[in-house]
């Protein structure tokens, strides 16, 4: 005769046997391998809204979190789409620029400035963010090509 408090325990391993299933984990034969790296269906300029957007979590995203703030947490302690999409991305489908703080042509901020904070920023920028930015979305950097800062920042 069975005890009471092994019901719980005899019914667990005889169900499967009674209703074939299987008593093992659920495996996805899918070839999907979740720890495969985010590889984009085509060029930037070929993707359609979603593709951009997943582009952009998978790949743009993180390259920047890692520049700005890996080397900068004291002044970027975190990064998001708001970020440089400004604080209503989804109403103006993440058009740039929108948000970031504007640049004076006249009183543009250089790597050969005065003020060293701001030579610091413009030489961040432009040897750091500018060229991976470009590389990311398969552009060519400014003076070369035709990603500069205005693909990011208004001009005032």
């Amino acid at each position: 005769m069975i005890r009471h408090s092994l019901l719980p325990v005899v019914f667990s391993l005889l169900f499967p046997l009674i209703f074939g299933c299987s008593t093992s984990p659920i495996v996805d034969d899918d070839d999907d391998d979740d720890s495969a790296p985010y590889e984009p269906p085509g060029p930037w300029e070929d993707l359609e809204f979603a593709e951009r957007i997943t582009f952009m979590e998978e790949i743009v995203l993180p390259a920047m979190e890692e520049i700005f703030v890996g080397k900068n947490s004291a002044t970027y302690p975190g990064i998001q789409c708001e970020s440089c999409h400004g604080q209503d991305p989804l109403d103006v489908d993440y058009q740039m620029p929108n948000g970031l703080a504007p640049l004076n042509l006249a009183d543009f901020p250089l790597e050969n400035s005065e003020d060293p904070e701001i030579a610091h920023t413009a030489e961040f920028m432009d040897q750091e963010v500018k060229p991976i930015m470009a590389e990311l979305l398969g552009m060519e950097p400014f003076p070369q090509g035709d990603f500069g800062c205005f693909a990011c920042h208004e001009q005032e």
